[in-house]
């Protein structure tokens, strides 16, 4: 029976829970291409619909460069997770490299409602607003794994939207803040328990596991002395 060991013997202390951060791990890194490739297209949807709206274009212009390079940083944490060996991926490296790049890319689209969401134009409030909504909803299925993530990337997106809405301080202001605060409330509330159940499912399969691995292991060691034992007695026997 072939077992997991890139952390260590499953009766040392703490095992189940580094193999189950290693597991959580693997998940966000698993999920990470998909969600380069979706922040790509609604970047690239969003510039071609309200690009030619956007005032300020060398602000746009650094928007895409951060945006190009923070995504470069999140295909090379991918890759050298992907490339490194199972012994060395629970190494904290890979999960700071990934916790560095989720900040960024919130930080980033928290910025973006700045530069698509124009004053006096409601298409272009509302379209960025909703750029920033589907950002916020995806981010769950990557991130729930690690809800501490979510948090700070969801607080990013929530800050952005707020202080562009109080700056803009129109007759929705108040409104569409209210709304933001109760939507990224549920947002966190559906992360945690998506994170909740999905840790219990894994820490029950990871036991589960390990315990087949333990009868395994006794039936090949009670197998072994009753051979041993039979040994002796026919060399006695002799």
């Amino acid at each position: 029976m072939k077992r997991e060991n890139a952390v260590g013997d499953a009766r040392e202390p703490g095992y189940l829970p580094k193999m189950l951060q290693l597991e959580k791990t693997r998940l966000l890194f698993k999920s990470l291409k998909y969600s380069i490739a979706g922040n790509l297209v609604i970047g690239v949807l969003l510039t071609a619909f309200l690009g030619q709206s956007v005032q300020n274009t060398s602000a746009l212009l650094m928007w895409w460069v951060a945006f190009i390079c923070i995504s470069l940083l999140r295909v090379f944490a991918y890759s050298g997770f992907r490339k490194a060996l199972p012994e060395r991926q629970h190494d904290a490296l890979w999960l700071r490299l990934f916790s560095i790049s989720v900040w960024l890319m919130g930080a980033l689209w928290a910025t973006s409602f700045w530069i698509f969401g124009m004053p006096g134009s409601l298409e272009c409030m509302y379209l960025a607003l909703l750029a920033i909504i589907i950002v916020s909803g995806g981010a769950i299925t990557v991130l729930s794994y690690q809800f501490s993530l979510l948090i700070v990337f969801e607080s990013l997106l929530f800050a952005g939207v707020v202080s562009r809405l109080l700056w803009l301080n129109d007759v929705y202001t108040a409104p569409l803040i209210g709304l933001s605060l109760l939507f990224y409330g549920f947002m966190l509330v559906g992360g945690y328990l998506v994170g909740k159940n999905s840790s219990q499912g894994m820490r029950l399969r990871m036991m589960a596991e390990n315990n087949q691995y333990e009868l395994q292991r006794a039936r090949d060691e009670a197998m072994a002395a009753s051979r041993i034992k039979g040994e002796i007695l026919a060399t006695l026997g002799h």
